[in-house]
């Protein structure tokens, strides 16, 4: 009788001496289930992670291409701005050549008009005193 008591007792505590080593092996097969997901999960994140080092290379070799492009416009930015302060001051000395030559070209159509004037007279004195001969 002493033993059928201590046996169930000793069953209670685990659920019988097959319980126990029931419930080792279902931790045990809890922990390789844990362990398999996390496994898979590590997985997944090496993948995302090599996703994301690859996208953030190619960002990286895209800003650089960027500024690269970037020093290369101010560059050309700076060299026209140049060019344009040259041409405007080539504009401005043009101008005021061709202003200089108006000024002398109706100078000398003044010059002109008078002495044309002033044949004018001249012939027409002419013609007068030729008349006059006459």
């Amino acid at each position: 009788q002493q033993q059928q008591q201590q046996q169930p007792q000793q069953q209670t505590p685990r659920g019988g001496p097959e319980g126990g080593s029931a419930a080792v092996a279902a931790a045990e097969v809890a922990r390789a289930k844990e362990f398999k997901e996390l496994k898979e999960l590590n997985v997944q994140l090496i993948e995302r992670l090599g996703l994301e080092r690859s996208a953030h290379t190619k960002t990286q070799e895209r800003v650089k291409a960027i500024s690269n492009e970037n020093e290369t416009l101010t560059s050309r930015v700076g060299m026209l701005s140049d060019q344009l302060i040259e041409l405007s001051d080539l504009n401005d000395a043009l101008h005021d050549e061709l202003s200089a030559a108006s000024a002398s070209q109706a100078e000398l159509a003044d010059m002109n008009d008078a002495l044309r004037g002033e044949l004018g007279a001249a012939k027409y004195s002419q013609c007068a005193s030729l008349k006059g001969l006459d």
